[in-house]
């Protein structure tokens, strides 16, 4: 099996392992250093990843490191990301909506450009947040 394969088919089975909810949150991502940060939107989350908007087209396997603000002042998570996949944003006139859930797909995420990423590391206290904020919501 070649690996662009399983990666894939590593990624369906965390869609099947983890409640993902939809949302709106804050969140900074880190790239070289722990300073500098491109401030972002995470639009959906699990406890073992997200899709995040970015405008920078990102490579399956870059790892990166993410905050996301759970509570707004109070709570934030990081961890160690790498993605998953990149998805451009769909043009209207490409995009195919003949049922109310393609349309909230398209709404919530079709003009969107960003990542799938899956959490590599995380801290047993922000797994222990994360967990309880995804429950709390979904």
């Amino acid at each position: 099996m070649n690996a662009p394969k399983r990666k894939i088919q590593e990624a369906a089975l965390e869609r099947r392992r983890y409640k993902r909810t939809d949302i709106e949150l804050n969140a900074r991502v880190f790239f070289s250093d722990d300073k500098t940060y491109i401030p972002t939107t995470v639009h959906n989350i699990s406890e073992g990843g997200a899709f995040v908007e970015l405008k920078r087209k990102l490579d399956p396997g870059t790892p990166f490191k993410i905050k996301i603000e759970l509570a707004p002042g109070l709570v934030w998570v990081e961890a160690e990301a790498e993605v998953v996949y990149y998805a451009r944003a769909s043009k209207k006139e490409d995009t195919t909506i003949s049922t109310v859930e393609e349309m909230e797909s398209f709404v919530r995420r079709g003009h969107l450009k960003g990542c799938g990423i899956r959490f590599t590391k995380l801290s047993k206290k922000d797994q222990k947040f994360l967990h309880t904020f995804v429950e709390a919501i979904s």
